[in-house]
């Protein structure tokens, strides 16, 4: 079926524009804190430059509350011509990789529906962008807490020789 009318029962008639930019809903930041999320999508994109790679994390707040669904947004430059910037990248990945239990990291999907805690604060709006959430750290979380498993006990008895 690709038809609009055999769907709606009409063709589809477009919403005046001047009508949709009243109803944008313009999102101001989420206050500053601590909110359980949801790691919901990873990619790799290149800087503004072309000279690097950030990896775009995606995060939707997962509490209950006014701001349950609202997506968060960190780029971390992993691949850069800047040293400070590199590594100022690494570590945030490791704090996320620590907070998810995650020892070792080869592919970025793996990170994809990890539940864990995300700290933001506000970033001012600046050079025409407006004001905008920054992730400043990364926790485990209590409703999915990292956990450790216990090493396995073999006794001489369960070996098969």
């Amino acid at each position: 079926m690709n038809s609009m009318k055999d769907l709606f029962g009409e063709a589809f008639k477009p919403i005046p524009l001047k009508d949709i930019e009243k109803e944008k809903k313009k999102f101001e930041p989420i206050p500053e804190g601590i909110y359980k999320a949801l790691i919901i999508d990873t990619i790799f994109k290149p800087t503004r430059r072309g000279d690097g790679t950030i990896l775009a994390i995606t995060f939707k707040i997962i509490e209950n509350g006014e701001y349950h669904g609202r997506k968060i947004f960190d780029n971390l430059n992993i691949k850069n011509p800047s040293a400070v910037a590199q590594n100022i990248a690494k570590e945030k990945l490791s704090y996320l990789c620590n907070a998810i239990g995650m020892p070792e990291l080869d592919d970025i999907a793996l990170l994809i529906d990890k539940k864990l805690e995300i700290g933001l604060t506000i970033e001012p709006a600046k050079d025409g962008w407006e004001a905008k959430n920054k992730v400043i750290s990364y926790e485990s979380s209590a409703i999915d807490p990292v956990r450790t498993l216990p090493e396995p006990s073999i006794e001489d008895d369960d070996l098969p020789f």
